[in-house]
């Protein structure tokens, strides 16, 4: 069974690994997230670690690339898997009761996620022939 301390070695070493394949570094890190080098620096070397909100302030910091590696590195196969299985969102309304099924239309609709002045094509639907 892992103990707290070896989590945490994890989760600081996935980190660091995916951060050394990116174009920023640990002082560019800090300034951005607002936080001390050293602090982000003992994270990395798994020294200390850091509260959740101050780790999704770095997750965050990263392309949705970095963040979905990430995951998929710590998090056991299964629960990432079902994190990030696709949904079908017309299966989905179709659990839903009628009333509340009007309503999702109503807000694609409404945010022109339903329609727009093209077709799948890229012709102008609204264009007189």
């Amino acid at each position: 069974m892992n103990t707290i301390r070896n989590i945490i070695m994890q989760h600081a070493q996935i980190f660091k690994n995916l951060l050394e394949k990116e174009p920023i570094n640990q002082r560019m890190l800090a300034k951005r997230a607002g936080m001390h080098y050293s602090k982000i620096n003992r994270f990395l070397n798994s020294a200390q670690d850091l509260n959740a909100g101050e780790l999704f302030t770095l997750l965050d910091l990263m392309n949705v690339d970095f963040q979905i590696r990430y995951w998929k590195l710590l998090l056991p196969r299964d629960i990432y898997h079902k994190l990030y299985q696709e949904i079908d969102a017309e299966d989905l309304v179709k659990t839903l009761p009628p009333s509340k099924q009007i309503r999702v239309m109503r807000a694609i609709a409404e945010n022109d996620l339903l329609f727009s002045s093209t077709n799948s094509t890229g012709k102008d639907l609204e264009a007189k022939n």
